[in-house]
This record gives structure tokens, sequence and C-alpha cells, in this order.
């Protein structure tokens, strides 16, 4: 299963890569865009631990973690991220979500994006 990538017209959802930490920042270090999140805004060096951990954990065998970033395809810029999970570890997981161009939170639909 490694790597996954997927497209929509408008998106991309992908493993992180070490440049996407700003993007991750810019979404879960606002207070606003993580006012309804299970979690207060996230420090730069969370993001960083955060990106690092996700990258490590895409390469291992089994698989613990499994963390996407979803980008937008005519930027490249990250603008959502998520943890899918099973439903046996649903209490730790974190749904997928994304900050639109204004900060705002919002849940990623079934939708094709």
């Amino acid at each position: 299963m490694y790597p996954i990538s997927r497209h929509s017209p408008r998106l991309h959802l992908r493993y992180l890569h070490p440049g996407d930490a700003e993007g991750l920042f810019a979404i879960y270090g606002d207070a606003r865009a993580t006012e309804h999140m299970s979690f207060d805004p996230r420090t730069r060096d969370d993001i960083d631990a955060i990106v690092a951990r996700s990258i490590t954990s895409a390469a291992t065998d089994p698989r613990q973690e499994y963390a996407l970033a979803v980008s937008d395809n005519e930027d490249g810029r990250v603008i959502g991220f998520g943890r899918p999970t099973s439903s046996q570890d649903a209490a730790d997981a974190s749904p997928l979500g994304a900050g639109d161009r204004t900060r705002r939170s919002r849940p990623c639909g079934g939708g094709t994006g």
C-alpha cells in the first residue's frame, strides 16, 4: 500500500513530504481552524514532529499509523491532514479535516473534492 496517492480535479491525497510543515502549521497552528477539533492549536515544533513521525511511519512494516495530506492541485499547498484508522483505533484518531483559504475548519466529505 505504499505510496498512497489519489487525485481529483482539485485535490491530491498523499503522504506527507518534508516541505509540508508550513501548510500544516497554517491549519493546526490557527486557533480558529482548531476551534472544533479535539486539541488546542499546535506549535511549529509539534508540527515538525508530526511530519517527521508521519514520514517515518509511512515506510514501516507493519504499519502502525496512516497519515495523509490533502494538497491543492493548483499550487501543491497542504490544505488538510488526517489519520484514517480502524474503528478500534477511533478514540485515538483525528478525522480528516481541512482549512479553507480563510482558515476556517471544515470536514472533508465523501465527495470528489
